[in-house]
């Protein structure tokens, strides 16, 4: 009998390895700790770091999707991506959501049993950039700078720096398409959908759309886990929220894990509650790292649904 399959995606930076309290960059060390868990438990694991510099940005995206989709004159057909294959349980961590919506936007063919979203989604969005943003450079000291540094200033500069990258976008799609250079289907929807409701600042409707793209990927009897910690700076619980409602909107039953560890910090704190979660077993709170656990609804997702969701990203 086959070991069941893990995909872990965490973000980490290009030329660093080290675990922040943000949770952004992660050491060998860690990673072989996390490893060596998921092993103990029965996993056939893979690990995907992805790069920060790449996640950060709407250009990062644009190139990522324009790599893997855009027409090749020798090999028409992409080669199979390694990660394009169905895995039992896929943990993203913090800005690995928009890995995994940046894969399956690209069409790269990778499914789940199960999703365990920790301290995520991280949405496609000025509003929730700005706030992981401010929460790690106050962690890295920087307390006094975001004193007298208005989040509302900061929010409206992030947005502007991204809308000044998907004009860029627009404009290199538009010229290459007016050049014969023709950039695909997809590409083409990717363009004049979310890059297009994103300049209109329909930021809602991106993170809907980054929600559906991802649900793309779930079997039909998939089940989500949203664990999170109400009082994480990272993260926006009215995030968290809509997401797990557009989950369960299609069908896929959605359970809600709120612990009290730091961003990211689960697998470090509670291995064996984490564990629990995922083979379904009773969570019994602890005194530290007290776990309560919520069940949504089942019925079976409907692959109708998730399209019109990441269709019209409403």
């Amino acid at each position: 009998m086959p070991l069941p399959s893990l995909l872990m995606l965490l973000p980490r930076a290009r030329s660093q390895a080290r675990w922040s309290s943000a949770g952004f960059f992660a050491s060998k060390r860690e990673l072989e700790y996390v490893r060596k868990a998921y092993d103990k438990n029965g996993f056939d694991v893979t690990i995907q770091p992805s790069i920060v510099n790449v996640l950060a940005k709407p250009r990062g995206w644009y190139r990522t999707l324009r790599r893997r989709l855009q027409p090749n004159r020798k090999t028409p057909e992409p080669e199979p991506h390694a990660l394009g294959r169905k895995f039992d349980v896929v943990h993203c961590l913090s800005g690995g959501f928009l890995s995994l919506y940046v894969l399956r936007r690209s069409r790269v063919a990778l499914t789940f049993q199960t999703l365990l979203l920790d301290s995520t989604p991280i949405l496609p969005k000025p509003a929730a950039f700005t706030r992981f943003t401010r929460a790690y450079l106050q962690s890295a000291g920087f307390s006094l700078p975001l004193r007298v540094f208005p989040r509302k200033l900061h929010q409206w500069l992030v947005k502007t720096n991204w809308l000044i990258a998907l004009l860029y976008v627009q404009l290199r799609h538009r010229f290459l398409r007016a050049i014969g250079r023709l950039q695909g289907k997809d590409l083409d929807e990717w363009t004049s959908g979310p890059v297009d409701w994103a300049v209109r600042n329909d930021y809602g409707r991106v993170a809907k759309h980054a929600m559906g793209s991802v649900l793309e990927g779930a079997a039909e009897d998939a089940r989500l886990v949203f664990m999170y910690n109400p009082d994480d700076p990272y993260l926006d619980v009215a995030d968290v929220r809509e997401a797990a409602n557009l989950a369960a909107s299609v069908g896929a039953r959605v359970d809600t894990v709120v612990t009290d560890c730091d961003h990211v910090q689960a697998m470090f704190k509670m291995p064996s509650k984490v564990f629990n979660i995922l083979n379904e077993l009773p969570v019994q709170p602890a005194e530290s790292s007290a776990v309560s656990t919520s069940s949504g609804t089942y019925s079976a997702i409907s692959a109708d649904r998730v399209a019109e969701l990441v269709r019209e990203g409403h």
